[in-house]
C-alpha cells in the first residue's frame, strides 16, 4: 500500500524534530497561537518559528 503524495508531504514536514514539537504544542493549545508564542514556548526565535509554522501550513497540517 503506497502513500499518496500530500500524505508524504505531511510525514516529510514532521520528520524534522522542531516542527513536530510546534505541531504537538499546537495541537494541545486548541486555539489559535501566534509565532511569538510559539516562539516563546520552543525557545527560538520568532524568524525560525515562521519559517517552521510556514513549512508546516504548506504541508497542510496547520
Amino acid at each position: 500500500m503506497g502513500l499518496d503524495h500530500a500524505s508524504l508531504t505531511s510525514l516529510a514536514a514532521l520528520g524534522d524534530a522542531t516542527r513536530r514539537r510546534m505541531f504537538e504544542l499546537i495541537r494541545q493549545e486548541r486555539r489559535p497561537v501566534t509565532r511569538e508564542e510559539v516562539a516563546d514556548t520552543l525557545g527560538i526565535s520568532r524568524k525560525l518559528a515562521a519559517f517552521h509554522l510556514d513549512k508546516l501550513v504548506a504541508a497542510g497540517l496547520l
